[in-house]
């Protein structure tokens, strides 16, 4: 009985020892372009509730620059479309008849 407490006691602390040392620390810095936008993290493409999904389009320095969300109701289907415009200290929301500018956080 003592020799399989032992062994129990062994094997578990071998898994113990194998579950810790594998795990390693994977987190990357973030990256950061010439605007401050981070690029070395994964970008949101598109999200679903529903009837209703949103699609997100980024510009070659991936920042955003469009959101299409697309809506299905009683048998038809509306899109809508808001573009951002990057300029140097402000971002240009357009949306329909709304413009909307945000002030870019330095």
């Amino acid at each position: 009985m003592k020799t399989f407490r032992f062994l129990e006691m062994a094997l578990l602390a071998i898994v113990m020892c194998v579950n810790f040392t594998s795990c390693s620390d994977d987190e990357e810095e973030p990256a950061k372009n010439e605007d401050g936008v981070i690029t070395n993290q994964k970008q949101l493409m598109q999200m679903k509730i529903g009837d209703t999904s949103w699609d997100f389009i980024y510009d070659s320095k991936d920042r955003l620059t469009s959101i299409i969300c697309t809506e299905k109701y009683n048998g038809r289907t509306e899109r809508k479309i808001t573009n951002y415009i990057w300029n140097d200290n402000t971002i240009v929301a357009e949306h329909d008849n709304y413009i909307g500018t945000f002030s870019k956080c330095l």
